[in-house]
């Protein structure tokens, strides 16, 4: 069974903030935040950026699901690279 995660949903919910209040911020019609929301469309790496900012977040948290463990490393990854 593919099961699909919304991490930008998963983190609004955590925050207690609403999809309106993110999509007011970063200036997105309610059809594209619905998108994103929904898995119909990918969010480009500058708006993957300025989700994280507002949220504030890592970009890593809103790229990898938390029970795949896998975040940690990536960070470390990441922060070497970068």
């Amino acid at each position: 069974m593919d099961v699909t995660y919304n991490q930008i949903l998963i983190v609004l919910l955590q925050k207690n903030i609403k999809r309106e209040q993110l999509q007011e911020a970063l200036g997105i019609s309610r059809n594209t935040m619905s998108r994103y929301l929904n898995n119909t469309r990918q969010p480009s790496l500058e708006m993957l950026y300025q989700i994280a900012f507002v949220l504030d977040v890592s970009v890593v948290d809103l790229l990898v699901p938390e029970p795949i463990g896998l975040k940690k490393q990536l960070e470390k990854t990441l922060s070497r690279i970068v």
